[in-house]
């Protein structure tokens, strides 16, 4: 089965056309000749901001550091360390494909094919990551593809015939989603002292965890008006309401400078991180949403090199079937989505490289300081699993901030193997371990 990691840093992704095995933000932290890497950067990154590196995918290069250390002299040493990272999250497959945003320029594409010739795997192939997200839910004639990574947004204007042909790239910096996060936590820091006297960036820690849970805060306010965010700090909650309207008005200078370059003749498409900034899908109106899952589906799709073929292509067109028209989507009307397997159901919930079994008897997620525990002791996470109808269930509400491949969820949900469930405290991997007397 095809292995896909798409290059976006603000959080690359390793999946296959049914799953997501891993995830890792593009963020390092040098402090005390150490470099921290992905999402263990990412939990420290307003504790230590003056030794945090965020730009190293963006501006990729070989430019000396401002901060370095005997394991990194420029972006591309943290580059390399941050490839060997998520190679082994995913398990360490033998081959990937590399989805690659428009952003990345000839020279940095360069720097980038030099790295992976070092790499402990073999790239197959590199796609355009608008190309590959389109392949897989085409639309008939010319389309915009807007996607946003941690400091840009990144407009690719694709044609769709009998393939998919990358056009143009643009790229507005300085738009990502760094600065959605900087925007909108201090809206949200504003309301929290004015309803609750607390200012959530006076503490690095508590700064800390607003950010932690921004995304989620950003993902509830697709489906609602108003959220209620909480903060934590010597053992005392603070909340804030807030109003998806307070965090648009903060954004719309940034949705106006998005607004301003797309063609009003064109379809556009977002990328569902694109999606999540408040307002912005007002603006757009009948824009096209895509899946988290578009990239790999439209990455599997072309055909790969021969095995005995050392060359990196890199795919700027993919072939559709021409048994099937393209087909224009809409934002009312469902795109088509390639056929998969569906995964297994789980057995057991993974934290910390110890398994846990699920049973019929409830076991209720604990939260204790930062760090995860399963309990048949009830919990105030609001946060359950349990084994019913050979699969395990998750009960939870929105209170519990929890996400499933990056989806913020609430309600009951069936967990398959693979599913990766993200707290504010950690990680649970989902996984199946088979009966000694199932058969192979």
């Amino acid at each position: 089965m095809r292995v896909i990691a798409e290059l976006n840093d603000s959080n690359i992704t390793v999946a296959t056309i049914s799953r997501i095995i891993a995830m890792s933000p593009g963020v390092a932290i040098i402090r005390d000749d150490t470099i921290e890497l992905g999402q263990a950067a990412a939990d420290k990154l307003h504790l230590y901001p003056q030794n945090a590196h965020t730009r190293f995918w963006s501006e990729l290069n070989l430019d000396r550091l401002k901060i370095t250390s005997g394991l990194a002299r420029h972006h591309a040493d943290l580059a390399f360390a941050h490839i060997g990272l998520i190679h082994e999250l995913a398990g360490k497959p033998e081959e990937l494909v590399l989805a690659v945003p428009g952003s990345f320029s000839e020279k940095q594409l360069s720097l980038l094919a030099g790295l992976l010739e070092a790499a402990p795997f073999q790239v197959t192939s590199l796609v355009d990551t608008a190309v590959a997200a389109i392949a897989s839910h085409p639309i008939a004639g010319h389309c915009q593809y807007v996607d946003i990574v941690l400091h840009q947004i990144v407009i690719t204007t694709v044609e769709v015939t009998d393939r998919v042909r990358l056009i143009t790239t643009q790229v507005l910096d300085d738009t990502g989603l760094s600065a959605v996060y900087d925007n909108c936590a201090q809206v949200i820091a504003d309301l929290f002292i004015a309803q609750s006297r607390f200012d959530p960036l006076h503490h690095a820690e508590t700064e800390q965890r607003l950010y932690d849970r921004l995304p989620h805060c950003l993902q509830s306010l697709t489906q609602q008006d108003e959220t209620v965010f909480v903060i934590d700090y010597q053992q005392t909650p603070h909340q804030a309401k807030v109003k998806q309207q307070a965090l648009a008005a903060a954004l719309a200078g940034m949705c106006d400078k998005l607004n301003a370059v797309l063609n009003p003749d064109m379809t556009t498409v977002l990328n569902n991180r694109v999606a999540l900034i408040p307002g912005l899908q007002t603006q757009l109106d009948g824009a096209v949403v895509l899946d988290s899952h578009a990239v790999f589906a439209g990455a599997c799709l072309f055909p790969l090199p021969a095995a005995d073929d050392s060359h990196v292509n890199f795919v700027t067109e993919i072939p559709l079937d021409t048994a099937a028209a393209p087909v224009r989507t809409t934002a009312s009307t469902p795109a088509p989505s390639q056929p998969t397997a569906s995964p297994p159901a789980a057995t057991h919930l993974l934290i910390a490289h110890e398994a846990h079994p699920v049973t019929d008897r409830p076991l209720y997620l604990h939260l204790n300081n930062n760090s995860l525990a399963l309990s048949d002791k009830k919990a105030a996470t609001n946060c359950v699993f349990q084994q019913r109808q050979g699969s395990i269930q998750l009960a939870c509400d929105a209170a519990a901030d929890i996400t499933i491949n990056g989806q913020m969820v609430t309600g009951n949900h069936r967990l398959v193997c693979g599913d990766m469930i993200q707290t504010v405290a950690g990680q649970i991997t989902a996984i199946r371990i088979k009966d000694e007397h199932e058969p192979t």
